[in-house]
This record gives structure tokens, C-alpha cells and sequence, in this order.
């Protein structure tokens, strides 16, 4: 069961570091001078003007160097060949700078990858709450899924990072929504016996009475994994009903 919960976690994203871009990422209309002073600066310090660079210095959170390939020209929504965007990259790594100027330059805060993960969910996976406040500030949509159904709470709630389950539910997250499975947040924090996420959803509302649709219980699942302290969080909660 915990295999399964981790499968899905990480498969959603589709999290390869294999850098095979499609050329139309290069929006090569910038031939103003500033544009081309921006390539020739890139082209002194060793850098080339492909997308490859360009994401390579966004995941190394390198702000000097992606403001010159935005200034050159280069598309803020830059996919790779499982269409990761720019901004999946920076909220991967935690890069808020580079987050910032991606999202100032136009960067579309709702793409999809391959996977139909977003933005919203590799900062989620990550535990990067302050990202997660500035994305949903900036329009991110909070309750979109992937293709297995998870949402951005789910896969926070998983990974047992509850400060960013805390901003997501205040950003507007549905607590009680299941994924393919019928498997709400709070599942996904029991099955990964992550007990201060499982406490921060029941004070938020989370229902500790709910099944998936093979009729698995939560309380049932704690408690055949040994997870004694969430078992009697939910007996606490199901007796407060």
C-alpha cells in the first residue's frame, strides 16, 4: 500500500532531468540591441543562447544569468521533452528569485507537464510553502490535478510537509477530495505515517470516517501499519463528531 502512495507521488510529475527541448522554446524576435548585448554577455561568460542553458540556469537558481537569457529573447515558458516548464524547475528547486522573475516575464503559472502536473505541485512536493503563498497569490489554480487525480494538497500531505498543507488549505485546497482512488489527503498522510500533517487535516477538516473506493478505511490502514498515535488522532476525531 505505501509502495502504491509513493509510486503515484513521484510518477506525476514525471521527474526526469533529461534535456531534450524543442526548438520552438527560443522566441528569437528580440534583435533589439539590449537583446543582443543580453546574448553576447552569455556568450562571454561560456554560456550558450540554447534552452538546454536556459533551464540548466534556472534549476541552478543562477537569477543573473536567466535575466539575460529572458532579455535575449529566450521564452519564459521554455518546456523540456516532457514539457516541464521554466517556472516546474525553479519550484522544484526552491529557487524563489528566479520563481519571481519567470513569473514577472509572462511565465504561464498554470501549465501543464506530461503528466498534468503543475507549478502548484513540484513547490507542494517540495514543502516550499513561501513558493506555494507567492503562486497562489499569482493566480496558481489550487485544486487542479494530474492525471491519477492528486492534487497539490494530496502530494503535500504525502510527503508530510505540513506548513505547505496548512497555506494550501488556506489558499482554498478541498480538503475531503480523493484522488483516482478515492483517497483523500488525509490517507495519503496516514499511509506515510506522517502524524503533525494527519493533525494539522483533522483540525482542518479532514473526515476520518472516509473510505476509497475499494473500501479501505483510514483508521483500518493506521492501524494495520502500527501507527498508533495517528490511530488514536482519529479516534479522537471520530468520537469529537
Amino acid at each position: 500500500m505505501k509502495a502504491k502512495f509513493l509510486h503515484k507521488g513521484i510518477s506525476f510529475l514525471g521527474v526526469v532531468m533529461v534535456f531534450v527541448i524543442s526548438l520552438t522554446s527560443c522566441s528569437l524576435d528580440s534583435t533589439g540591441e539590449q537583446g543582443k548585448a543580453a546574448r553576447k554577455e552569455l556568450q562571454r561568460m561560456g554560456i550558450p543562447f540554447k534552452p538546454q542553458a536556459f533551464l540548466e540556469s534556472v534549476k541552478k537558481g543562477e537569477s543573473a544569468a536567466v535575466n539575460l537569457f529572458l532579455l535575449g529573447g529566450m521564452d519564459p515558458d521554455t518546456r523540456d521533452s516532457f514539457n516541464q516548464t521554466a517556472l516546474m524547475y525553479a519550484a522544484m528547486e526552491g529557487k524563489n528569485n528566479v520563481l519571481k522573475q519567470l513569473i514577472e516575464s509572462g511565465a504561464n503559472v498554470n501549465a501543464y507537464n506530461n503528466k498534468g502536473g503543475t507549478v502548484l505541485m513540484f513547490a507542494a512536493m517540495n514543502g516550499h510553502s513561501r513558493m506555494i503563498q507567492k503562486l497562489l497569490q499569482k493566480g496558481s489554480y489550487v485544486n487542479s490535478t494530474t492525471n491519477n487525480g492528486l492534487s497539490s494538497l494530496m502530494i503535500a500531505a504525502g510527503a508530510g510537509h505540513t506548513d505547505a498543507v496548512i497555506v494550501l488549505i488556506e489558499g482554498g485546497a478541498e480538503v475531503n477530495e480523493g484522488d483516482t482512488l478515492g483517497q483523500p489527503a488525509l490517507m495519503h498522510a496516514v499511509a506515510e505515517g506522517h502524524t503533525q500533517t494527519v493533525r494539522a487535516l483533522l483540525e482542518r477538516g479532514a473526515d476520518p470516517n472516509v473510505e476509497s473506493k475499494r473500501g479501505s478505511s483510514i483508521i483500518g490502514f493506521a492501524q494495520s501499519k502500527g501507527f498508533t498515535e495517528i490511530v488514536e488522532l482519529l479516534e479522537e476525531a471520530q468520537t469529537g463528531q
